[in-house]
């Protein structure tokens, strides 16, 4: 089993993505997870059609 790589420096933000696909091709879009207490529609400009996205609230 592999651990899960996280590339980060202190002054940054990470994202979340999540996708899934099966062995015959099928696939759903990215739902993407951020961090933070506000939504920002433009946060998911310029992704994949279909794909949505969410926050998860911070320091609960």
């Amino acid at each position: 089993m592999t651990k899960p790589q996280t590339v980060a420096s202190a002054g940054t933000k990470t994202v979340t993505v999540i996708g899934a696909a099966n062995a015959l091709g099928n696939h759903i879009p990215p739902f993407y997870i951020f961090t933070g207490k506000r939504w920002c529609d433009e946060l998911l400009e310029g992704v994949a059609p279909g794909s949505h996205g969410g926050r998860l609230k911070v320091g609960l």
